[in-house]
């Protein structure tokens, strides 16, 4: 009996990219591109498996995450989306690193190495700050005691975890007398394994930032492949962004690995959430979520929580849509969330049990006339000396 492919190799995206095809005068190159990712995919996999072990409360980030992001790909691009195999290459290894950070072990000297970044220290003096109820000292942040250690670790690790992925495509990895890389083949991961990092690093960074990045808009083709197999670095970036922000359903977090790992604050609520929501559909340019069982009242904050992230989700898709259109490259088949606009209308998804969701949130319609009231004038009178003691009793608070 063969081999069962896959959930990413049963998509459209990777058929038409780098699965075998039928009669292909490319193959041999073809091949190659379609077995790097392969081993870069097998190489990365335990890497993926150390993200719960180092941020406990994290809902799923291994490998069937990065395979469902191709099957998001597939509902977002369609069947005919411009994506040449190196593109896809490119997109797949991306896929692949953007959240190998979070795990411990993409640090080759471990804690001592996060502990050695600034962010660490900050992270650890705040931390130490309001367990003390005071500035700790120098030493007692060198020193703190192991509950503070592992939040910081953790802290650390979200924060850093995109810095860390732009350097994993080209990193060696050290057994003994012997140098690993994740992308084995030498010549691909000297022409893209920066450029993979890159993108992966990018799902972090302010898309008006992606887009000054990437320039110029189109590389050429890597020399032996056909010269329209050209590569966009920027379209790439984009459909990473937009999957990775539309995966929230229940395959992040199964109710036994939910009930194994009891998560807690407002990870638990995460996990919650993603719980109800089944598999996102396309249609008329939305992304449409939805739940097959309504939250009851004690789910609320549950549903609050993903409100809001469904709402990212959708400015996440409405300025890539506004992107690829302004800079002339085809758009995505969504351009929005489905019934993010109103609470209310959200509920008719994502359905309630005995409660009905009112957004009671304060929202400023005359920004400036609540500035002339609460600043300026309106606060401090015509004094001089007044903004003066502010800035150093600000100065002194800090």
């Amino acid at each position: 009996m063969g081999q069962q492919p896959t959930m990413f190799e049963g998509t459209q995206l990777w058929q038409r990219t780098l699965a075998p095809q039928k009669k292909d005068q490319h193959e041999a190159i073809r091949s190659r591109l379609r077995e790097a990712f392969l081993s870069f995919r097998r190489n990365i996999t335990p890497l993926l498996e150390n993200t719960h072990a180092s941020i406990k409360d994290l809902t799923v980030h291994d490998i069937s995450h990065i395979d469902a992001l191709w099957q998001i790909a597939d509902q977002l691009t369609g069947d005919d989306y411009p994506l040449t195999p190196l593109e896809a290459l490119l997109l797949g290894g991306a896929f692949l690193l953007h959240d190998a950070g979070l795990a411990l072990a993409a640090y080759p000297d471990g804690v001592e190495e996060l502990r050695r970044n600034p962010f660490w220290r900050d992270s650890a003096a705040r931390i130490l700050r309001k367990k003390l109820g005071r500035s700790p000292r120098i030493d007692e942040v060198d020193n703190a005691p192991q509950d503070v250690v592992e939040r910081t670790n953790e802290e650390a690790l979200r924060e850093l975890h995109a810095r860390k992925a732009e350097e994993l495509g080209t990193r060696r990895f050290v057994s003994g007398d012997r140098d690993f890389y994740l992308l084995e083949d030498f010549e691909l991961r000297e022409q893209y394994g920066r450029l993979i990092g890159r993108i992966a690093k990018s799902h972090w960074d302010n898309l008006a930032r992606v887009a000054e990045e990437f320039q110029p808009p189109t590389l050429g083709a890597l020399p032996g492949c056909p010269f329209d197999w050209t590569i966009d670095p920027l379209k790439v970036a984009c459909l990473l962004r937009a999957c990775d922000a539309c995966h929230v359903d229940a395959r992040r977090a199964p109710p036994l690995l939910h009930a194994l790992r009891k998560p807690r604050g407002n990870a638990e609520l995460h996990w919650r959430f993603q719980g109800f929501i089944q598999t996102m559909v396309v249609e008329d340019g939305q992304v449409r979520f939805s739940s097959a069982k309504p939250f009851r009242l004690d789910d609320r904050e549950a549903w609050w929580l993903g409100y809001d992230l469904l709402r990212q989700a959708d400015r996440e898709l409405g300025e890539i849509d506004s992107l690829l259109r302004e800079s002339r490259r085809r758009p995505l088949l969504a351009h929005s969330v489905a019934g993010v606009r109103d609470a209310r209308e959200l509920a008719r998804y994502l359905k309630t049990d005995g409660w009905s969701p009112v957004d009671t949130r304060i929202r400023a319609s005359d920004v400036p006339r609540i500035v002339n009231i609460l600043g300026g004038v309106g606060l401090y009178g015509l004094n001089p000396t007044v903004p003066l003691r502010e800035l150093i009793q600000n100065a002194r608070d800090a």
